[in-house]
C-alpha cells in the first residue's frame, strides 16, 4: 500500500516502528482513504481492515493496535465522506449506539489484541500444571515436550505438542507477540549503517583483493568519528571472515570452531557495550541451575556445581548472568539430536537464571518485561532465542531470528554485508533486554509487591523448590 510504504522511506530506519505512530503521522491520508469494501464505517470494522494491511508488513511494526484511537480515525473518515447534516446524524447516532454497548472497548477487553487473548489465565494455568504433571521424561529427545520443564514451547516442531493444544487456536498470536516484544531494539547502532559501511570496503570485489580495501578503510578510520569503535570491530570481523572461508574446515570440531572462530566474532560484537557485560568461555558453570538444585537438596547432600554452558554472558553491573550460549558441534557436521539436546538445555539454562532473578526480587508489575537470551550456533546457522514470563509462572520460548554464517568464496562480496547487518540487530536486541533486565534490578526499592503477600492468590511462588514441597507434603 503507497501511504505505508512512503511512510517507511520516510522513517528510513532498520528498528520496528510502532503502528500506532503510523497512524498518528499518517492520519490524514488514513482518514482520506476510500473504505468501500467495508459494509459499515465503525471503529472495529477500521480496525479489522488495518489489522489485515499491517500483518503484512510485521518485519516493520510493532503492532501495538490497542494504543490507537479507532473511534476518532472512524469519526474522522465518516466526516470526510459526509455531509455536515449527515455527519451530525452519524456522530449522534454512534454517540448513542457507544453508550448502550462500546464495541470497540469490548473487543479489546475480550483479551483479542495481546496475550491471554481468548484464554481464562487460571484455566490456562490450571491446564498447565494438569498437562505438565502427565508427563514424563523421554529418552527420545524428538518427542520431549518443554511442557515438563515448565516451558511454553514455541521453537520446536513436533506433532501434539502441548503448547499447541493449550493455546489452541491462539498459538500463532502468542508466538507473534513474543517474537515481536523480543526483537525490540535499542538504537544505540544502526544495522543499514553497518550494512553500508560493509557492502562499500567488499562489494564488487573477490576475495583475494578485500585485504586491499580493508587496508585502506583501516587507514582511513578517525578516532573523532562516533562510528569508530564499530567500524573498527566491522574490519576485524571482515578479515574473520576471510580467514575462516579460506580455512580446511574438514578437521575442525567443536572446540576448535569456538576458540578459532565462533568466541572471536561474538566477543568483538558484543564488546561494542564491553563495559556492560563479560564473557565467560569453556563449559563454564550456570550459577542460577547450580542455585536452583542446591535450594532443593538437604545438608547432608553433595553441593551441585551446575550444568556446562559453552559460553555465558554475564553483568559487570549487576552481577547476573543474562545470556548462555551453545554451539552444537562443528560447521560441517551434522547432528541432529545435539542440536535438539542444545536447544533444550538452552530454554531450560534460561528459565532457571529467570527464576534466580525472581528470587532477588519479585515485581509482578514488572516481570512480564523481563526477557532472557540464548545463541545457539549448528553447522553454518546462529540461532538467536528468548525466554519471557508474560503470565506469571508460565514462561515462553521462542525463537526471535536466525541467519546463516557465509561460507563461500564465491558469495563473500554478497553475503558479508547482511551478516555483519545481522550481528548487529542481535546485539541490539540482547541489549534492549539487558535495558529492560537492568532497569527491572535497580529501580525498585522493595523486594516483593503486594501481589507476593495476598493470601489468597493461588499462583505458587517460583522459587519454591518442587522437591522440598514434595518433602513437607510427605511429612
Amino acid at each position: 500500500m503507497d501511504v505505508i510504504e512512503e511512510f517507511l522511506n520516510k522513517a528510513s530506519t532498520s528498528n520496528k516502528i510502532k503502528a500506532s505512530d503510523f497512524f498518528k503521522s499518517e492520519e490524514h491520508t488514513v482518514t482520506c482513504m476510500l473504505y468501500n469494501e467495508l459494509p459499515e464505517i465503525t471503529p472495529l470494522n477500521l480496525k479489522k481492515f488495518w489489522v489485515d494491511v499491517l500483518k503484512e508488513y510485521g518485519d516493520y511494526f510493532i503492532l501495538d493496535f490497542n494504543l490507537v484511537d479507532w473511534r476518532h480515525l472512524a469519526l474522522r473518515v465518516l466526516r470526510k465522506n459526509s455531509s455536515d447534516k449527515e455527519y451530525a446524524k452519524i456522530n449522534q447516532e454512534a454517540n448513542e449506539k457507544i453508550a448502550e454497548r462500546d464495541e470497540i472497548d469490548e473487543f479489546f477487553n475480550s483479551g483479542l489484541t495481546q496475550i491471554p487473548f481468548n484464554i481464562d489465565i487460571l484455566s490456562l494455568q490450571n491446564q498447565f500444571n494438569n498437562e505438565r504433571k502427565k508427563l514424563e521424561r523421554c529418552n527420545n529427545i524428538h518427542e520431549q515436550d518443554y511442557v515438563y520443564y515448565g516451558i511454553l514451547d514455541f521453537v520446536s516442531k513436533m506433532n501434539n505438542k502441548k503448547t499447541m493444544i493449550l493455546l489452541s487456536n491462539d498459538y500463532d498470536k502468542w508466538n507473534e507477540e513474543l517474537t515481536g516484544l523480543s526483537s525490540q531494539y535499542t538504537n544505540e547502532f544502526d544495522p543499514m549503517k553497518a550494512h553500508k559501511y560493509v557492502k562499500e570496503i567488499v562489494s564488487g570485489t573477490l576475495l583475494a583483493k578485500s585485504k586491499l580495501n580493508e587496508k585502506k578503510a583501516k587507514r582511513n578510520l578517525d578516532k573523532s568519528d562516533l562510528d569508530y569503535v564499530w567500524k573498527k570491530k566491522a574490519l576485524r570481523i571482515i578479515k574473520l571472515q576471510r580467514h575462516r572461508i579460506n580455512d580446511d574446515l574438514t578437521l575442525e570440531n567443536e572446540y576448535s570452531f569456538m576458540i578459532d572462530y565462533f568466541s572471536k566474532l561474538l566477543t568483538s560484537i558484543f564488546y561494542l557495550k564491553k563495559e556492560l557485560w563479560k564473557f565467560k568461555w569453556g563449559e563454564a558453570k550456570l550459577n542460577a541451575s547450580k542455585e536452583e538444585e542446591n535450594l532443593a537438596k538437604f545438608d547432608n547432600e553433595n553441593r551441585s556445581v551446575g550444568p556446562s554452558i559453552d559460553a555465558i554472558l554475564a553483568s559487570k553491573i549487576i552481577g547476573l548472568d543474562f545470556l548462555v550460549v551453545e554451539i552444537s558441534g562443528p560447521m560441517l557436521k551434522e547432528d541432529y539430536v545435539h542440536y535438539l539436546k542444545d536447544r533444550l538445555k538452552i530454554a531450560k539454562s534460561l528459565k532457571h537464571v529467570f527464576k534466580s532473578i525472581l528470587r532477588q526480587k519479585l515485581i509482578v508489575s514488572s516481570v512480564k518485561n523481563l526477557r532472557l537470551y540464548g545463541i545457539q550456533v549448528y553447522k553454518n546457522i546462529i540461532y538467536l532465542y528468548s525466554l519471557s514470563m508474560p503470565i506469571m509462572n508460565l514462561f515462553c520460548f521462542v525463537k526471535v531470528m536466525e541467519f546463516k554464517i557465509p561460507l563461500q568464496a564465491s558469495l563473500f562480496s554478497k553475503e558479508l554485508p547482511h551478516y555483519f547487518k545481522e550481528l548487529i540487530k542481535m546485539l541490539g536486541y540482547v541489549l534492549h533486554g539487558y535495558r529492560e533486565l537492568e532497569e527491572y534490578m535497580t529501580s525498585h526499592e522493595d523486594y516483593d509487591s503486594d501481589e507476593s503477600h495476598n493470601s489468597s492468590n493461588t499462583l505458587s511462588p517460583p522459587y519454591v523448590s518442587p522437591v522440598k514441597a514434595g518433602m513437607k507434603r510427605k511429612k
